[in-house]
């Protein structure tokens, strides 16, 4: 079983959750920004070159998940370089795809709530303007 250390910033805007495996051979970033409550943004998911394709990342999106959960999150995006590999290994999570730019996809994942804390709920009207909220612009 894989173990996970967590780091929590709070900011002005939200707050940032650093997620690193026991032994460092992956780790990735969780910002929860106030303004978009129940999304939560995943960025920086690296995997040391001699841990790839050992289900590492999988094991460490799937702790990710659990923890947005627990936070209320109902709704996770991401940006990612646009390969072959990225796609199918997002796609194989259930992650799907909002836009690509740039050689750069943004993609998304709804959650579905396991806890009783996750009470939050979109509204239709927030539901039809979701992805107008994606703030984190492509490079």
């Amino acid at each position: 079983m894989m173990a996970f250390c967590i780091h929590e910033n709070k900011w002005p805007w939200g707050n940032t959750v650093n997620v690193i495996s026991s032994r460092a051979e992956a780790c990735v970033q969780l910002s929860f920004e106030d303004e978009n409550p129940g999304v939560c943004f995943l960025s920086g998911l690296s995997v040391h070159t001699d841990f790839r394709r050992k289900g590492y990342a999988t094991k460490l999106m799937r702790f990710c998940e659990k923890q947005c959960i627990e936070r209320g999150i109902f709704r996770i995006d991401l940006c990612s370089v646009q390969t072959d590999y990225v796609l199918e290994f997002y796609k194989k999570l259930g992650y799907s795809p909002i836009k690509e730019e740039n050689g750069f996809i943004k993609m998304y994942k709804m959650l579905e709530s396991t806890s009783s804390k996750s009470q939050w709920k979109p509204s239709e009207n927030q539901m039809k303007n979701l992805f107008g909220t994606f703030n984190h612009s492509l490079m």
